[in-house]
């Protein structure tokens, strides 16, 4: 941003007289000259929709104030570009080009091109998805799978910018409940399986969902031994949905009635683990559960019918 001057008034780039000159020969330009020739439209606009003049002259910036309008590089508002010294600095960068087949293929070949040092990458989509159509769609039918990466959905879009290599969890107790034993050992079983674990300790729906979507998880892990999550757990489903995750897995560890099971899987939860269940069925639940909806990312708009 350019600094504050008091003794800075902006009086114009031009000349009042050189201003009123141009005025009078583009008016006569506009009569004699340019009102000649026939043009091929009824009007030129571009792709915002912003009309075309046939010419611009000083007439059209009279009133810029040049540092507030263009500035310098490097400066607010960057009209002349983000770097301070552009092109005598660095050229343009060159980037590899790369997208092809299911969302989850496409990462792989991102994590490598970056490890091999490359600087920045280019995605390449599919054509129905730079057309705006699913890969589904009648019209997209002859294009689809013949270019890059499929993306139909907001969540094939972060499985393809995906950084993570791992299964990510967040794991919490519901509420105030106080029996923590039970979550620290299944969440140092998860980490010992290879899954990053974000242990959240006791906390209500809100955090838990903020988290579950700052954190970019898989699965959200519920713990409860004092009675709440008839309450808690399908409040924390409900609002994972709201959020656009209704694709995480939700499970649910503790002191569950067998007649409590069905009305919470049918309102979101994939499983409960009640007392005496093994750490390796969560962690094999966890896997499983993560691997079906890899493949589900795999079958879709990957070209296949």
């Amino acid at each position: 941003m350019p600094q504050e001057n008091d003794s800075y008034c902006n009086k114009g780039l031009f000349r009042d007289d050189s201003l009123s000159a141009i005025r009078l020969d583009e008016d006569r330009w506009r009569r004699t000259v340019y009102s000649s020739k026939q043009e091929r439209l009824i009007s030129f606009k571009t792709l915002s929709g912003i009309p075309i003049e046939p010419i611009y002259t000083p007439l059209d910036v009279a009133d810029l104030d040049y540092l507030q309008h263009l500035g310098f590089p490097g400066e607010e508002p960057f009209v002349r570009g983000v770097h301070s010294n552009m092109y005598r600095g660095r050229t343009w960068t060159r980037r590899q080009l790369a997208g092809f087949g299911p969302a989850e293929e496409t990462n792989k070949r991102y994590k490598f091109l970056l490890d091999a040092g490359a600087d920045g990458i280019n995605g390449v989509f599919d054509y129905p998805t730079l057309r705006g159509y699913d890969s589904t769609d009648p019209l997209a039918y002859a294009d689809a799978g013949r270019g890059g990466v499929a993306i139909d959905t907001i969540l094939r879009l972060q499985m393809a910018a995906n950084s993570h290599d791992k299964i990510r969890i967040v794991l919490a107790r519901l509420g105030m409940d106080a029996h923590w034993r039970g979550s620290i050992v299944v969440a140092r079983a998860l980490r010992d399986a290879g899954m990053e674990v974000i242990y959240l300790g006791n906390q209500m729906p809100e955090v838990i969902v903020k988290t579950a979507v700052d954190e970019d998880v898989n699965v959200v892990g519920l713990s409860s031994l004092s009675g709440n999550h008839m309450v808690l757990a399908p409040q924390v489903a409900k609002m994972l949905r709201d959020a656009g995750l209704s694709r995480t897995t939700i499970i649910l560890g503790g002191t569950v009635l067998p007649d409590e099971v069905p009305g919470l899987k049918a309102l979101g939860i994939a499983e409960v683990f009640g007392p005496g269940s093994s750490l390796s069925s969560i962690v094999d639940l966890v896997r499983n559960e993560c691997a079906v909806k890899s493949d589900d990312y795999k079958t879709i708009g990957d070209g296949s019918r």
